[in-house]
């Protein structure tokens, strides 16, 4: 690769085997598609039957307000503790998207008795729909965000039915996705495709309210536990700093 200038990082041309194959920012050389063993393309283990009880998050008590722990995003990756309050209504604490506090789960996809987990989301911004992907740092486990529990269902079982991938709805209506096929992780399309995929997925985000400034890596970081504060796991919240899965709700 030659440069013409360490300053921007701006490549003037790409040379491989003795052959100029790229040269200011043009291929210039066809590339063959790779061919992938079948178990790297169909490696999401859970059934895509989600519904919205699977977001449901129990609570033994009256109905009332209880403290809750929830993930605040902090751009561009670390995720502070917040401490909200939630309702409680018959049997199950309930997310508040007009207060921006919105539901979070954790689904491993690697077998379908996997273990899961529900919290809660604090200044992500997102009124309506849902997002999910199977890229999830450092796991690659199913994560969604949601502002309503039927959507963020529909989010799951589109990425499961898809073998992975990110996907952005509202309403039962698709706005936006990349497939990540290889692992749940890697797409197989072009890279023009999946800049404008990616586009999408950013502005249909933000189209739902998302005030992060790179929605993506505010939803894929979120369960990366070598980044303090407080990380999403299968277990529960886990406290970076104590090594210590924390209670959901917080003990007066």
């Amino acid at each position: 690769m030659i440069l013409a200038s360490l300053g921007t990082i701006k490549c003037e041309y790409v040379i491989a085997r003795g052959r100029i194959v790229a040269e200011s920012g043009k291929l210039l050389v066809s590339l063959e598609k790779d061919h992938y063993p079948e178990h790297m393309c169909h490696t999401m283990r859970i059934k895509p039957n989600l519904t919205r009880r699977d977001f449901r998050i129990p609570h033994q008590g009256a109905n009332g307000k209880v403290r809750v722990r929830a993930m605040n995003p902090r751009p561009p990756i670390l995720v502070a503790e917040a401490l909200v309050d939630v309702p409680v209504v018959d049997g199950s604490l309930q997310m508040v998207p007009e207060e921006d506090v919105v539901k979070v789960a954790y689904f491993n996809r690697n077998r379908e008795d996997g273990p899961r987990f529900v919290g809660f989301l604090k200044g992500f911004g997102l009124k309506s729909g849902a997002i999910g992907t199977s890229a999830s740092w450092d796991c690659y486990q199913l994560v969604i965000v949601g502002a309503d529990e039927d959507d963020m269902a529909l989010v799951g079982n589109y990425l499961i039915e898809n073998d992975g991938g990110i996907a952005v709805l509202d309403k039962g209506k698709l706005l936006a996705d990349l497939p990540l096929p290889i692992g749940g992780a890697t797409s197989d399309l072009p890279l023009e495709d999946i800049a404008a995929r990616l586009r999408l997925i950013q502005r249909s985000a933000r189209s739902l309210g998302v005030s992060h400034p790179n929605p993506f890596l505010a939803l894929q970081t979120l369960s990366f536990t070598s980044l303090p504060y407080l990380r999403i796991t299968e277990s529960g919240l886990l406290d970076v700093r104590k090594n210590q899965i924390l209670d959901l709700v917080v003990r007066e």
